[in-house]
Formats: C-alpha cells, structure tokens, sequence
C-alpha cells in the first residue's frame, strides 16, 4: 500500500506536468508563466528565485521524464516512508532534491528540472534498508546491493564520459550525496 507522502508527492508531480501540459496546449500565457518560474534556473540568472530550490523538483521535462521519477518513488518511496516516518520521509526527499540543484550549478549555468535527485537520495535509503533483499526485473531476479551499485557506477561513469547530455548526472550523485549524508548524520544522532 502507498504511503501518505509519497502518494501526495506523486500526485502533485502529476497534477503539475497536466498543469504545463494545458498551459503549452491551450497556450495560457499566465499559468505557462507561473511554471516558467518554478523551474530551478541558476542563482546568477535574472529568472532565479530562492523557492526553485524546491518548486523545480515537480516540473519534467517530459513524459518519459515524469514516469521513470514516479515509478521509482511509487516502486521505492512507501517503503521507505514506513522506514523514517512520513514527516521524515518528506524533509528528507526535499532536501535531497536542494543538495542535488546545488550539485547541478557547481557545473553547469543550465536551469534544472525533475526530482531525479530527491529520488536518488531515497534509492540510498531503500538500498541500506534492503541491500540483502532480491528485486523482480521482467524474467529474473536480482540483489538490491548489485543492482544499486551497477546503477551508482553509472551515474558516476556518465559524470565522466558523458560531457553534453541533457540528463545531469551530477544532480543525481548530489541528491546521492545528500541521501549518504543525511543517512549517517542520522545513525549518528541516533547513537548518541
């Protein structure tokens, strides 16, 4: 069963891209421009404002964009949730996606979108929590623990080899970062 938050983050996600999907179709100007600002645009740029930090998180670039984000939340994020706590869950995916954007502009001067990097803070929880457990993927099984770490490498292989590419990658390892981060400050406080 779907947790409260995540549920209510993928609904907003998918209430905004039908948002900007009415505002490019029916070309209303003034919903089209209330979305132009919630794009993360880079802080030395004239459109930057401080909230993108965390409005970009619910805009996609796309369709595909919008549904690989949300299956991985609705596949990972409840299960995570039930791990930390809904209220948890929530600051911990927001601030996974600000530690992202912030990754993003150390290397580049293009706006963001997406939550790609809130999500890859919550797939570092989900692979602490069950790192032993095996994932069902079409025909054959796998281990939480090999799959995310061939899908870390990756990220990290296309940081370094994929220099013009419309994905940041960066922002994935950021948002990476954030979850590794905020998992340790928390086992730590914990303990003590």
């Amino acid at each position: 069963m779907i947790t409260k938050n995540t549920k209510r983050i993928i609904i907003i996600n998918l209430l905004v891209y039908l948002l900007v999907e009415l505002s490019v179709k029916f070309n209303i100007y003034t919903l089209g421009l209330w979305f132009f600002y919630m794009i993360g645009w880079p802080p030395s740029s004239e459109f930057f404002l401080p909230f993108q930090s965390v409005s970009y998180q619910f805009i996609h670039s796309g369709f595909y964009h919008l549904l690989m984000n949300m299956l991985s939340l609705f596949y990972f994020g409840s299960q995570v949730e039930k791990k930390i706590g809904s209220n948890k869950f929530l600051i911990f995916y927001i601030v996974c996606g600000i530690v992202s954007e912030f990754f993003h502009f150390q290397f580049s001067d293009s706006p963001i979108v997406g939550a790609s990097g809130s999500i890859w803070g919550m797939l570092i929880l989900y692979w602490y929590f069950y790192k032993n457990d095996f994932l069902s993927i079409v025909f054959f099984e796998v281990r939480v623990n090999t799959l995310f770490t061939l899908l870390l490498l990756s990220e990290i292989l296309s940081v370094i080899f994929i220099l013009d590419s419309n994905v940041s990658h960066i922002a994935h390892l950021g948002g990476a970062f954030a979850g590794l981060c905020l998992l340790l400050i928390n086992k730590f406080l914990v303990k003590n």
